[in-house]
C-alpha cells in the first residue's frame, strides 16, 4: 500500500521510516498470536494493542465489512461494532472506518450498526454520467457537531491527491 503512495506529492518518506505510518494486517497478527480463529475479543485485543503500543492519534480501519464477515453471527457483529466504537473513543484517537456497501442500494452499511456509532458518515460512490462515463462521487451524509452540506461532490483522483468539484450537470 505504501508504494502505491510514493507517486503523490503528499507522501512522506520520513514519516513511513520513522514510523509514523503503520500498516498492520489484523489477521496475520492474529496468526502470529495463535488467536484463530477470529473472534469479537481477539480482533478487538489486536486492534486496541496496536493502537496504546504505538500511541497512534488517527487510525484507518480497511474494511472493517471484511472483519464484520469473518465473526459469522449478527449478534457477534453488533457486539463487535459497538465495543470497537467505545474502546476508539476510551483511546482518544480518531478513526475512519470503510465499509463496503453494495452498489445501487440506498443504505449507508452493511449491518447497520455502523453509522450509529460514528460521528460521522462519508459516502464514496460512482455515478454514471449522460455519456456514459463513471465518475466518483463523496457525500457527506453526517458529520456530528458540524453544519455541513449534504451535496454530492465529484471526486477525482490526481498527483496532489484527492480533488473534490461541485457536481452542476453530469
Amino acid at each position: 500500500m505504501l508504494s502505491y503512495l510514493k507517486d503523490f506529492s503528499f507522501y512522506n518518506q520520513a514519516a513511513v521510516d520513522g514510523n509514523k505510518v503503520r500498516i498492520v494486517d489484523i489477521t496475520e497478527n492474529l496468526m502470529l498470536r495463535n488467536l484463530e480463529p477470529l473472534t469479537v475479543e481477539s480482533v478487538l485485543k489486536v486492534i486496541t494493542n496496536e493502537i496504546k503500543t504505538s500511541g497512534a492519534k488517527r487510525v484507518v480501519i480497511d474494511s472493517v465489512t471484511a472483519i464484520c464477515n469473518s465473526l459469522k453471527e449478527e449478534s457477534n457483529v453488533r457486539d463487535f461494532l459497538f465495543e470497537l466504537g467505545m474502546q476508539l473513543q476510551y483511546l482518544d484517537c480518531t478513526a475512519i472506518l470503510i465499509s463496503e456497501i453494495p452498489p445501487m442500494k440506498f443504505q449507508y452499511s452493511v449491518f447497520g450498526v455502523e453509522e450509529f456509532i460514528t460521528d460521522g458518515v462519508i459516502l464514496m460512490r460512482e455515478l454514471e454520467n449522460k455519456s456514459g462515463d463513471l465518475l466518483r462521487t463523496l457525500q457527506v451524509v453526517k458529520m456530528r457537531g458540524v453544519l455541513h452540506s449534504r451535496n454530492r461532490n465529484l471526486v477525482e483522483i490526481s498527483q496532489k491527491g484527492l480533488e473534490i468539484k461541485p457536481i452542476f450537470e453530469v
